[in-house]
């Protein structure tokens, strides 16, 4: 059972309309980010949420965990490259559950 949890919308921003395929895919609809935030203030928000939940004070470990390693080895940082954001260290390293798996 989750501890917290952290929940955001991005509207994009290099192509802004949704496609039939996204929202297919996710089921996401172009009125549910049109009003939402870019990523640089949705990253913010999620750092901060970081910090108000204690995650960030020394001596805490933790660990993102994906399915998938291009989410955080390809996506995220071409993310940040646009934002113009400088990736964390702690969010340069996670555990990918399928390798985990026998």
């Amino acid at each position: 059972m989750p501890e917290a949890t952290f929940h955001s919308y991005v509207r994009p921003t290099v192509v802004p309309e949704l496609t039939d395929f996204c929202t297919a895919l996710t089921g996401i609809i172009q009125e549910m980010i049109d009003q939402q935030p870019d990523f640089k203030v949705v990253f913010q928000n999620f750092l901060e949420w970081l910090e108000k939940e204690g995650v960030l004070k020394p001596g805490v470990k933790f660990a993102f965990v994906t399915c998938s390693d291009p989410d955080l080895e390809y996506f995220f940082p071409l993310q940040c490259q646009i934002s113009g954001i400088e990736i964390p260290d702690f969010m340069k390293r996670w555990i990918n559950v399928k390798r985990m798996m026998p």
